[in-house]
């Protein structure tokens, strides 16, 4: 964290000091699907433990200031939002195209006491977006320019949110009560970071609607990482596929 937060001083500071112009501003949106694999945390359910699922992600680079120079090279920075989410359920497809197999011959899933249908997480943060441009297009009157753009994206957890669903076709004696339920859903939120660390190259492709004015932007990162995730405690490893789209607006 020592190490984010020199980053986030140093980088500014140097692009000031290499005598960058600020010359337009950027906004978009960035959604993502990542696969991973949850971990063997007490509160991931047994039987989804070291298995995999996916998750979504969407940041939103509210506002990012574009600072140039007379080379082809440039930097982003900005501030924005972040979305995490995803849902571990009791059952998953398989369970449920096992069922269609084995059920109409006399055959029944194994019995499962947890009382727990399903668990949805969310996790709100605000950024501080980072990122190293270089133009591939070398003619500066080409209407599409390619670029290549490397992104680091901090963020610190401003809300977290948590739901926890009973299980309502498990007959048991003695089904969880709301309080319950509440401590319960207390203790997953307490396993949700307060930090994350976004970082993921990026093919981008610029286009100009009004000469020196107004454009758009669209980028694909194949392979983006989360280095520092707020959802450690129940999900590991993976990496992400990811879009980015929006609009810039140049002065200069």
């Amino acid at each position: 964290m020592r190490c984010l937060l020199l980053v986030l001083l140093l980088l500014p500071c140097g692009i000031l000091q290499a005598q960058w112009r600020l010359s337009g501003l950027e906004s978009g949106i960035m959604p993502a699907v990542g696969l991973h694999r949850y971990t063997n945390n007490e509160l991931v359910f047994e039987r989804r433990r070291n298995l995999s699922t996916a998750s979504g992600t969407v940041q939103w680079p509210l506002a990012m200031l574009h600072f140039r120079n007379e080379s082809r090279s440039s930097w982003y920075a900005g501030m924005g939002l972040r979305t995490d989410a995803f849902t571990m359920n009791k059952y998953n497809f398989g369970d449920a195209l096992f069922s269609i197999l084995i059920i109409p011959f006399g055959g029944s899933l194994y019995a499962d006491t947890l009382a727990l249908s399903q668990v949805k997480f969310n996790v709100s943060s605000i950024t501080l977006p980072f990122a190293y441009d270089y133009d591939l297009t070398r003619q500066a009157s080409q209407p599409l320019h390619f670029h290549l753009r490397l992104l680091l994206i901090p963020g610190m957890v401003v809300s977290k949110r948590v739901q926890v669903e009973r299980d309502e076709t498990l007959q048991t004696a003695n089904p969880p009560s709301d309080a319950a339920l509440s401590m319960l859903s207390e203790r997953y939120r307490a396993g949700i970071g307060s930090a994350s660390l976004w970082f993921a190259p990026e093919i981008n492709i610029t286009g100009r609607q009004t000469p020196g004015k107004v454009g758009f932007f669209f980028g694909l990162q194949p392979l983006a990482f989360d280095l520092l995730r707020t959802t450690k405690t129940y999900l590991s490893g993976g990496s992400y596929l990811k879009l980015s789209m929006g609009l810039e607006y140049h002065w200069r």
